[in-house]
């Protein structure tokens, strides 16, 4: 009996230290793994003044402080101060900077706040500096600096029903100008002043008289001409190399004899106050781009059928082959008649001929009448 006591008891302690055995066994696996699948803290403090920063945070690695370990039971209850990891500081100081645009002067506007460092920079105009003003015309000055540049075109009555004309372009020196009047249209050019005087011969008894200027709107001016109600006039006009030349023959003058009145001999504008005679205005300038030129034979009505005029044209290299155009300009009974001119020139293996065109007054006049 008592063996059998000791042999229970024996057995007895056998039993407890297996199962002490088997429970510290379970106890240090389970430790062991926890260890490899650490649990999350249970208390997290987030720092942030604005958006959350990228993964690549601009914050030192110092500043970073990592969580305090964690133990595998968590406090039943919070601990006074509870571990925390700062995810982000987004103080001004450790912002990336971007370089400022240069100002002309430091700006006076409020500062406006910008929302984390990604956030698109807000454009801010700087007030002008007050040491530099920007000063503008008042509005009265700014017409007189453009009068300053209109031109000015003046007309005045002349002996013979002529016209004399000044221009003043202070801002177009030595420009091109066409002078236009009743059909009848001239090149002139200015001179070094921006002037232009010249004489026109008017076609009707109240002239008007337009000037046309490069970049400048036209200028027109009338004058009233009294004495062209006593005159008739027969002209031709051209452009550039198309150059015709007028001939009067006056009481059966031939070529060269008292009479003939011609580019060469013009005679001037006094010779017809007696009413025996005429005279041609040799208008245009051909120094010019793209001239436009003209005669003019003006003489007393009294004499029209004592007066032949022709027009001839010169075959020269600039005009064979071609056609020549032109105008015909006759004034009768206070009203001017413009007729094209369209001369056939023969080849140029003619070069120094010359062909006539005659009895055109006669012929323009009978036209003129019907």
């Amino acid at each position: 009996m008592e063996r059998k006591q000791r042999l229970a008891m024996i057995f007895a302690v056998a039993g407890v230290a297996l199962g002490a055995g088997h429970l510290v066994q379970q106890m240090s696996g389970g430790a062991a793994g926890q260890a490899t699948a650490p649990v999350a803290p249970t208390q997290i403090q987030q720092v942030s003044a604005g958006p959350e920063t990228p993964a690549k945070s601009a914050v030192p690695a110092t500043q970073v402080q990592p969580p305090a370990p964690i133990t595998a039971q968590a406090p039943a209850t919070q601990p006074e101060n509870p571990p925390a990891v700062v995810v982000a500081d987004l103080s001004p100081s450790l912002l990336p900077r971007r370089a400022a645009p240069a100002q002309p002067a430091p700006s006076l506007l409020p500062a406006v706040p910008v929302e984390g460092p990604d956030a698109a920079p807000v454009a801010v105009t700087a007030p002008a500096p007050a040491a530099s003003p920007v000063v503008t015309p008042p509005a009265a000055a700014q017409p007189a600096l453009a009068d300053a540049c209109a031109p000015t075109l003046r007309l005045a009555a002349a002996p013979q029903a002529m016209i004399g004309v000044s221009l003043v372009a202070p801002c177009a020196k030595e420009a091109r100008v066409v002078i236009a009047h009743e059909g009848l249209s001239i090149t002139g050019k200015t001179n070094a002043e921006g002037a232009l005087f010249l004489s026109v011969p008017a076609l009707a008894v109240d002239a008007k008289v337009t000037a046309r200027l490069p970049g400048v709107a036209e200028v027109e001016q009338s004058v009233r001409v009294p004495a062209m109600a006593t005159l008739r006039r027969m002209g031709v006009q051209w452009h550039d190399a198309d150059a015709f030349q007028l001939h009067a023959f006056e009481n059966g003058a031939g070529y060269g004899e008292p009479g003939h009145i011609s580019a060469a001999k013009p005679q001037t504008p006094t010779t017809g106050l007696s009413g025996t005679g005429g005279f041609i205005t040799l208008l245009g300038d051909a120094s010019v781009e793209l001239p436009m030129m003209a005669e003019v034979y003006t003489f007393p009505a009294g004499i029209a059928a004592n007066a032949d005029i022709m027009i001839e044209a010169a075959v020269t290299e600039a005009t064979c082959g071609r056609e020549l155009l032109g105008e015909t300009i006759m004034t009768l009974a206070g009203a001017v008649y413009i007729t094209e001119l369209t001369l056939a020139m023969p080849g140029c293996d003619g070069v120094g001929d010359i062909l006539v065109l005659k009895n055109l007054l006669t012929d323009l006049t009978i036209a003129a009448a019907n």
